[in-house]
Parts: structure tokens; C-alpha cells; sequence
């Protein structure tokens, strides 16, 4: 489900990238090109008043009747001529001169200025197209300024996005694979369980009399569930204690001394594939008489015959039939495991009989 949840998120991922990379690719946006288009948009709008003010400025300077440029010459002129009369003349006659020269400068840009502005209506209307264009651009991914670090930045993200898609795939092929191998296992093992079962369940029902159930029956039961670590296979164990009633699930019918014998049966069976060195009985004899806890006790003892066991119990019946005794002591922060001498075996063997 989350490699679908990522290969959904991946797709859509990848699908904007490439839209805003298409977007970005078609408009082509150049350097500054806004500043140059704002500031081409305003001569455009004002084309008139522009020619108007650069022709009145050149008329000035050098089309007028006494055009201004003529009359400073003529003026430097007279006082450069002065000025071997009185030399405090001659810089303001420079000065003079200086500025006619700049003014005929300014004069020949406005002419060349004039020649070149036109004021045409296509060439606006493709200027505030362009600048829409511009606008939407900027709605959409922000400042025109990162646009292009944006699409450099699209183009590596969608290089990933794809590297991803590979995964994923060769992810879903892997998967696929050891789905397929899972099944097979499933039914393998499920085919072991079914073969298994009745004979295990005969094992277990003629090992109950021997603990006190002469009357018992086991049974194994199998049934189809979805995939699990476990399996395909939900295994049940039913349980009846007396003849005539059917079996039904032991945890659910069976009493605290009948599972605990139950249990004992399975381990005794399983005794021989069970490759355990120790296996540990946490008070088996739980909720169980007297005379079944000395059946318990010689089973236990049949079992360490070929491991170790290692049994924790309040029965005398069921203690006798170790070959070793450790007193358990609980105290207020403390517990303490104590191993006993034969003779400390028969005086806790007393108490806990009730004998002094």
C-alpha cells in the first residue's frame, strides 16, 4: 500500500514538473527581459509627447530663426577675441565654447532620437502581450529573478523523479517475486500442516490417559486465512474431555489442569523433533489435584531423560520426581534461588505439606 501511495505521489510529481518545465520552455524567458519590456511599454505610450519634447529641444538648438548653438558660438567668439584685451575674458569665452560643443552634441542625439522613435500600436500590443505572459509566469512560480534557477532546478528534480519510478518498479518486480515465492511456501507448508494434522492429533488424544484423561480427544484444525508471516493457515487446537461431546476450541472449553495436561502432551510428542536442551515448566501444575500432579511429575521425569527440565512448582508430588531442588525466597526488594541438601529437601518437602 505505501509503495502504491509513492508511486501515486511520484506520478503526480513528475506530471507537474514536466507541465511547469513545458511552460517555462515556451515562454523562454530572456535576461532582464522585463525591466527591458517596462521600460520599452513607456516610450511606446508616450511616444507622442517624447517626439514633441525632443523636436522642440532640437529646434531650439539648431532649427530656430537665432538657433541657440549659433548664438554661443558667436558669443565665445567675442570674448576669445576680448580676452587679449583683458584675459580675465578667455575661461568664461572656453566655458562658453565647451557648452556649444556639448549642446551640438545633444542636438545630433535628439535628431538620430527622433529618426528612430515611432510610435506603433502592433509593436505595443506585442509588448503587453509579452508582459502578461510575464505576469502569469510570476503568479505562478514567483520572482522572474528565479525562474531560470527554477527550470535548472525542475530538470534535476524530475531526473530523480524518474530515478524513483525505476525503483519503484524494479521495487514492485522484487516484490512480486517474493509474493510469488510466499505462496509457494504458504501452500508447501500448508500441505505439510494438512499432512500432519490427524496424525498429531491421534499422537496427542493417546497420550492424554496417561496424564489423568482417559477419556479426552485432541484434534488439529485447519483452516484458510489470509497471508501472514505465519502462513495461509489458521491453526485451532479443539479439546473434549468426556465422550459423547464434540470437540471444541481448547482454550476455550478445557480447565486450567486440562490445558496444563494438554500442554505437557504436545511437549511429550514433540519431545523427539524438538531440538530444545532445556525446556522450562512455569507452574504446569497449576490448578490440578494431587494425584495428577504425581502424573505430571513422572512424565516431566520421562522427559528429562533426554534434556534438561526445569520446573517450577508448589507440589510435593510433582518435586519428589527432580533430581535437583532450589528454593525460590521472595523478600521485600529481593529474591533469592537457593539450592538445597538432601536433608533441607525433606524439610521443605514437610512445609510444604503442612508438616512440622
Amino acid at each position: 500500500k505505501e509503495l502504491t501511495v509513492l508511486k501515486e505521489t511520484s506520478e503526480r510529481d513528475e506530471q507537474k514538473a514536466q507541465e511547469d518545465i513545458k511552460i517555462l520552455e515556451e515562454v523562454n524567458l530572456q535576461d532582464q527581459e522585463e525591466e527591458k519590456l517596462t521600460e520599452e511599454h513607456n516610450v511606446l505610450t508616450h511616444a507622442q509627447a517624447l517626439e514633441s519634447a525632443a523636436a522642440s529641444a532640437l529646434t531650439l538648438l539648431h532649427d530656430h530663426e537665432e538657433p541657440l548653438i549659433a548664438l554661443l558660438k558667436r558669443t565665445a567668439n567675442n570674448l576669445e577675441h576680448l580676452s587679449t584685451v583683458d584675459p580675465r575674458l578667455a575661461e568664461p569665452a572656453e566655458n562658453i565654447k565647451r557648452s556649444a560643443l556639448e549642446l551640438e552634441e545633444a542636438a545630433f542625439f535628439l535628431r538620430s532620437y527622433i529618426d528612430q522613435l515611432e510610435a506603433d500600436p502592433r509593436r505595443l500590443l506585442a509588448v503587453e502581450e509579452r508582459l502578461a505572459v510575464l505576469e502569469k509566469l510570476k503568479k505562478r512560480f514567483g520572482s522572474l529573478s528565479e525562474v531560470r534557477l527554477l527550470q535548472e532546478k525542475l530538470a534535476k528534480q524530475l531526473q530523480k523523479l524518474s530515478n524513483v519510478e525505476e525503483a519503484i518498479t524494479a521495487t514492485e518486480g522484487e516484490m512480486k517475486a517474493v509474493q510469488k515465492h510466499n505462496l509457494e511456501e504458504a501452500k508447501r507448508i500448508g500441505d505439510l500442516r494438512r499432512k500432519a494434522a490427524f496424525p498429531f492429533s491421534i499422537a496427542v488424544t493417546e497420550e492424554l490417559p496417561s496424564l489423568n484423561l482417559p477419556h479426552a480427544r485432541f484434534e488439529v484444525s485447519l483452516a484458510s486465512t489470509p497471508m501472514s508471516s505465519h502462513g495461509s493457515d489458521e491453526v485451532s487446537f479443539l479439546f473434549s474431555a468426556n465422550p459423547g461431546y464434540p470437540p471444541q476450541p481448547l482454550e476455550e472449553c478445557a480447565s486450567g489442569g486440562e490445558l496444563s495436561r494438554v500442554f505437557l502432551a504436545i511437549k511429550t510428542i514433540l519431545a523427539e523433533q524438538d531440538q530444545s536442551s532445556c525446556l522450562i515448566f512455569d507452574e504446569i501444575d497449576s490448578n490440578v489435584g494431587g494425584q495428577t500432579a504425581s502424573i505430571l511429575g513422572e512424565k516431566l521425569q520421562m522427559l528429562a531423560q533426554k534434556r534438561q527440565i526445569i520446573c517450577v512448582t508448589h507440589f510435593v508430588q510433582m518435586a519428589r520426581c527432580a533430581s535437583h531442588h532450589f528454593l525460590v525466597s521472595k523478600h521485600e526488594a529481593l529474591t533469592t534461588v537457593q539450592k538445597l541438601t538432601p536433608d533441607e529437601q525433606k524439610i521443605e518437602f514437610n512445609r510444604m505439606l503442612g508438616k512440622k
